[in-house]
């Protein structure tokens, strides 16, 4: 279930998110020193963009809601 990211932790935990402009979902982690979300694909600030006349745009729309990483199977489980 989407949660309001308001209420998304900022410790480094790795959650998904997505936003309210775009389809596309990522995961991420708060960065403490940029404040900023960071997707873990790229390490790239999930919404800063340079094209190459030098504008900013945004690649992924502003993380509007967000929900814990599924915990990965242990091989026991995954049998």
């Amino acid at each position: 279930m989407w949660r309001p990211i308001e209420t998304a932790p900022q410790d480094g935990t790795q959650i998904i998110v997505c936003g309210h402009y775009s389809d596309d979902v990522a995961i991420v982690r708060w960065d403490v020193r940029k404040k900023d979300w960071l997707c873990l694909a790229d390490g790239v600030a999930v919404v800063e963009y340079m094209d190459d006349f030098g504008t900013d745009y945004s690649y992924f729309s502003v993380p509007s809601h967000w929900q814990p990483c599924p915990v990965a199977m242990s091989k026991q489980e995954a049998a």
